[in-house]
């Protein structure tokens, strides 16, 4: 599977409550931990997405933007008030983190595909955890926030 397949982790959501699993990227504890789930129901096309499912997309699209060293989105996925907390508003500092953390890492996972990625939401903040395809995953849940209509990575 690849980044733009996304119906595959849109069936791993639960309907209601919802959890789906995925790994999203950064050293500075933006990476989370494992939990596996699949969903029952048949999402509508016609339906507007769910939160959990928007949550679940911002996170996977995080994750690839690390594994592909797009370090700009993964920036724009972090709140302000951590992208000024973690690395003081410094996009240039940021990415050579993330670059630094990930470079021998990023390949082998980019060749094994999607993570899982496990959400839950609860109003507009939201818990991430993440099973990488390598196992080798942190295991405390990430938290997110709805901010201005984008979820974005809180863990601060």
């Amino acid at each position: 599977m690849h980044e733009g397949d996304t119906l595959g982790h849109k069936k791993q959501l639960l309907a209601r409550g919802g959890t789906a699993v995925i790994a999203t990227a950064a050293m500075i504890g933006l990476i989370a931990g494992c939990s596996d789930s699949k969903s029952s129901s048949k999402e509508s096309s016609t339906a507007a997405p769910s939160a959990e499912t928007n949550l679940h997309d911002a996170a996977l699209k995080a994750y690839w933007a690390t594994m592909r060293g797009d370090y700009e989105t993964d920036w724009n996925l972090i709140s302000a008030r951590c992208r000024a907390k973690l690395v003081n508003n410094d996009f240039k500092s940021f990415a050579t983190q993330m670059q630094q953390a990930y470079a021998e890492r990023a390949p082998q996972l980019v060749k094994m595909g999607d993570p899982k990625i496990t959400v839950t939401v609860e109003g507009t903040t939201g818990k991430v955890t993440t099973d990488a395809p390598d196992g080798k995953s942190q295991k405390e849940a990430v938290n997110w926030a709805l901010i201005d209509g984008q979820w974005v990575n809180d863990n601060c």
